[in-house]
């Protein structure tokens, strides 16, 4: 049982913190941005931000940023 309580307690870490990101990846200026492409939430949202980081000047192109990503053909 004491596994079965340790779950249940991370579970509850999980949402509050996902409650947390939400909240915060609204109030960041590119949030709108990343909320409408397709598929992203506010999780991921806060992840891609989190991975590409919010310095507007780090890809000089899109080009850069897809090979970045791994997506540039």
């Amino acid at each position: 049982m004491p596994a079965r309580r340790l779950l249940i307690a991370l579970n509850e870490q999980i949402h509050l913190l996902e409650e947390q990101v939400s909240a915060h990846i609204l109030t960041h200026p590119d949030a709108e941005i990343y909320l409408s492409m397709p598929g992203i939430d506010e999780i991921t949202g806060a992840r891609a931000l989190a991975e590409f980081g919010d310095d507007p000047t780090r890809y000089t192109t899109a080009k850069a940023r897809k090979s970045y990503a791994g997506t540039s053909v």
